[in-house]
């Protein structure tokens, strides 16, 4: 089951339950395309759906795993 949740950009980027999971890839995007990214924000353009997964952590604590969005995590964090 899945729940379609809309969340605001600051909230997004500044969560500290979003964690990666071993295996999503390594960040590929370079300047130009996060510049390019910015500028789609600046320009109130849909940037995309991120997914994330609710989980547990070893220590029982809430997180959310990042399963896609990471690229455009990354350029909005920068």
């Amino acid at each position: 089951m899945y729940e379609i949740r809309s969340e605001s950009l600051k909230t997004f980027i500044s969560s500290t339950d979003i964690k990666l999971p071993r295996f999503q890839r390594k960040q590929t995007w370079k300047y130009k395309e996060n510049f390019e990214l910015i500028i789609s924000v600046l320009k109130e353009y849909p940037i995309g759906v991120s997914i994330l997964s609710k989980s547990i952590d070893v220590r029982g604590q809430r997180i959310r795993l990042l399963l896609d969005g990471r690229q455009r995590r990354n350029a909005l964090t920068q």
